[in-house]
């Protein structure tokens, strides 16, 4: 990069190595950044993996009492 002269192209290739540092950390820390277009071509394959149902521990009981009942 010292060889370059021109100085909007020097602080453009900075821009650039700054990104990709940001992403490679983003890496290492188990991130993926996204796209918007690949963001929503995920979505449907995300959901499908998630197909599950959660049931609670203890349902509520129709007469139950809330917090805020005096």
């Amino acid at each position: 990069m010292s060889a370059v002269n021109d100085p909007e192209c020097q602080l453009n290739s900075l821009d650039l190595l700054n990104v990709f540092k940001k992403n490679l950390e983003m890496l290492r820390d188990n991130y993926l950044q996204l796209t918007e277009a690949e963001f929503y071509l995920e979505v449907p394959d995300a959901f499908e993996q998630t197909k599950h149902r959660s049931n609670p521990v203890e349902p509520l009981q129709v007469d139950w009492v809330s917090r805020d009942a005096c």
